[in-house]
């Protein structure tokens, strides 16, 4: 028999300890391992070829501010009652182009090695959605996140991401109370002129988890689409900003389509 998978829901006030120890467990079990620059750039802690992990206190810290608990929610998959996924979001109030609403930015998405290629991440994101939403925000290493990202919330997938939203992304970003994103320095060729490196859409988070899982998937990937994020550079993550696709809403070529 398949087995049994279901979603379960929490704001970061209902998270208790023993959740959150889970989590962290999770992460440490299935994130990725410290790339070769990590030592010299983060502190001898981060030894390359060892696996990142992460203490409960770290992630309330990161995932769940103080001063956002109310704001941050908590996703988690579950298959036959045994954790197998999870993510961490936080929403906050911003304006972009004289339009106020909500950005909702995923902290943090893992899914357990043995359970990928599932759908398992797909299903998390679009359990998050709501319909206050007016944004959604990711950074990530792996394009499999955002390419999951992409499908669950911008209409026509990752190929069809609006360049203007994600050139305004750092103010957007600067109102966040979660430290890392605030603080993130954004790099590539959407903000600057004249870039040499191959970026795109990058931030330079100082995360320097090892790449070759991520540059293998990435590598994957170009071959089978148009990749709009450009090359991914040590120490950085891909930068993601979507408008959130309402459901049940038709794009203008499928409305053309159904009235003839």
């Amino acid at each position: 028999m398949p087995p049994t998978i279901s979603y379960e829901t929490f704001s970061g006030e209902d998270m208790n300890e023993d959740m959150l120890q889970q989590a962290a467990d999770l992460f440490s079990s299935n994130y990725g391992v410290w790339g070769k620059g990590a030592s010299e750039k983060m502190g001898k802690w981060a030894k390359a070829g060892n696996r990142v992990k992460m203490s409960a206190a770290k992630l309330r810290a990161q995932c769940l501010p103080k001063n956002a608990e109310g704001q941050s929610t908590y996703v988690r998959v579950l298959s036959d009652g045994k954790l197998v996924g999870n993510l961490f979001a936080c929403r906050w109030d911003v304006v972009f182009s004289g339009t106020k609403g909500k950005m909702c930015w995923i902290t943090q998405l893992v899914v357990a090695s043995g359970h990928r290629q599932q759908g398992l991440a797909s299903g998390l994101l679009n359990v998050l959605r709501r319909t206050d939403d007016l944004y959604y925000g990711i950074m990530s290493s792996h394009p499999a996140a955002c390419l999951a990202a992409a499908k669950a919330f911008a209409r026509g997938g990752i190929e069809h991401i609006d360049v203007d939203l994600l050139k305004g992304a750092e103010p957007l970003m600067k109102e966040s109370p979660v430290e890392y994103v605030r603080e993130a320095k954004l790099h590539g060729d959407i903000w600057e002129q004249n870039v040499q490196d191959g970026s795109v859409a990058l931030a330079d988070s100082g995360f320097w988890v090892d790449h070759v899982e991520a540059l293998d998937a990435l590598s994957d990937v170009k071959e089978d689409l148009s990749w709009p994020l450009g090359d991914l550079l040590e120490g950085h993550e891909f930068l993601l900003v979507l408008h959130h696709k309402k459901r049940g809403s038709s794009s203008p070529r499928a409305l053309k389509k159904q009235q003839t």
